[in-house]
C-alpha cells in the first residue's frame, strides 16, 4: 500500500523533539489562538470533565468561524477599524443553533 496516498505517514504528523503535552505540539506548529483552541477541543472531544461532545463540537465551529473570519478578512476586530461595516457575525460561544 502506498503510504502517500493514505494519509498514514506524512512528514508534519512527527512528533517534535521533547514534546511532553498538547501545549508543545500547539506551539512546535505556530497555531494561533483560535486554531489551538479547535486542536484542544478535538484532542478531548467530550473527555473534559463538566462537558458534553456537543459543548466541544461548538467550541470548535465557534472558533473556526473566527479563524476563517481571520483568513478573509472579516474580523470583528478589525471590523472596529471601519465603522461603515457591520459587526462580526460570529455568533456568541455557545449559542450556536442548528446542529
Amino acid at each position: 500500500m502506498d503510504n502517500k496516498l493514505t494519509g498514514w505517514k506524512s512528514n508534519y504528523y512527527d512528533l517534535p523533539p521533547g514534546a511532553t503535552g498538547i501545549a508543545d505540539l500547539i506551539e512546535y506548529r505556530k497555531m494561533s489562538f483560535n486554531v489551538g483552541n479547535i486542536f484542544k477541543a478535538a484532542y478531548r472531544l467530550g473527555d473534559k470533565k463538566g462537558t458534553s461532545r456537543q459543548y466541544d463540537l461548538e467550541k470548535i465551529i465557534f472558533f473556526a468561524q473566527r479563524e476563517l473570519e481571520i483568513e478573509l478578512g472579516q474580523a470583528g476586530w478589525q471590523e472596529a477599524v471601519s465603522k461603515d461595516r457591520p459587526s462580526r457575525s460570529t455568533p456568541a460561544f455557545g449559542q450556536i443553533k442548528g446542529l
